[in-house]
């Protein structure tokens, strides 16, 4: 994989236009670096800066850095595009990394600290780019994820530091959406499916009111987890290798190439549980393409496919 080094760079801003395009990107005199850009299966999320630079620009500390990416605070896109240049950071582990924040984020969540360090990337590296600003010299590395589409191997190697826990016979562990905050992906009644699940024997997990570490631990000891397809399903991304069953329940989002892009790359099993419609009635609709609706969960129609599947894997 390419890592390009750069000088006299500029790193400018997440800049977000009228219609909703980000913009910002990593500037050489002759014009952006490519690779500084985030790309996605429909086209380029954060696409380069047209704007000329302001006539002051800040001036970072001299020396050389390296590109990390886009630091953003979903738990899903952190992992799966704010970490895309991880098998390069890990690789020139002595230099300190310049993060671009996306529009609102400030400062390092507790968790984002914490993945870090189960990778081996200190968190004591990290500049947060503020204004655009001047480097001396950067390197900026070939993405090793991109969304839906590519998961290369050095990258894949990259992630995968943590060593699984001991499977437990017979453990099923429903990944459940109890903790998540806000809106995205709602789901009314599930709390209803989960005393059903319980009665059956399955253990109810909230990641989000879990540590990282915790969220591992109980998915790689687990011989099934299961859960309404989200991102709480990416953390494998951070084990070495995969013995668990994973059965991703797919409702809210039609078709989402990630779960088999991982799946492929990291060899593991799994099988998609798809629902009727009617297992799912949108009772708010929502304005990210439907992503952040709230829907109703009907538990019956939800349990029988899930059992089902189950069956073929145990």
């Amino acid at each position: 994989m390419r890592c390009g080094v750069f000088d006299n760079v500029l790193a400018r801003d997440v800049l977000i236009e009228p219609s909703g395009q980000y913009r910002s990107g990593v500037f050489t005199r002759d014009g952006v670096i490519e690779d500084s850009l985030l790309r996605r299966h429909y086209g380029v999320f954060v696409a380069a800066r047209k704007d000329p630079p302001p006539d002051k620009v800040n001036h970072g500390p001299p020396g050389t850095f390296i590109f990390g990416g886009y630091l953003q605070t979903h738990y899903g896109h952190f992992l799966l595009e704010t970490l895309n240049m991880a098998w390069a950071l890990r690789k020139h582990a002595h230099l300190p990394i310049v993060w671009i924040p996306m529009k609102g984020v400030t400062q390092w969540l507790d968790w984002q600290l914490e993945i870090l360090d189960l990778i081996g990337i200190s968190r004591h590296r990290h500049v947060l780019n503020c204004g655009d600003t001047h480097y001396e010299r950067m390197l900026v590395a070939q993405p090793g994820y991109e969304i839906q589409r590519t998961f290369h191997p050095a990258h894949e190697a990259a992630l995968g530091q943590v060593v699984p826990k001991p499977t437990v016979a017979g453990k099923r562990l429903w990944l459940s959406r109890g903790g998540s905050s806000g809106s995205r992906g709602g789901m009314v009644n599930e709390d209803a499916l989960e005393a059903q699940l319980e009665s059956h024997g399955w253990q109810i997990f909230i990641p989000e009111k879990q540590t990282v570490v915790r969220h591992l631990e109980e998915i790689s000891s687990a011989e099934i987890v299961s859960g309404i397809a989200g991102s709480a399903f990416h953390s494998v991304l951070l084990l070495d290798h995969v013995k668990t069953v994973l059965m991703p329940v797919f409702a809210r989002i039609p078709k989402n190439e990630n779960f088999m892009t991982i799946q492929h790359r990291k060899g593991f099993k799994q099988v998609r549980v798809d629902l009727p419609p009617s297992a799912l009635e949108v009772v708010k609709k929502g304005k990210w393409h439907g992503a952040d609706s709230v829907r109703l969960l009907t538990p019956d129609l939800v349990l029988d496919p899930l059992l089902h599947a189950q069956e073929l894997v145990s």
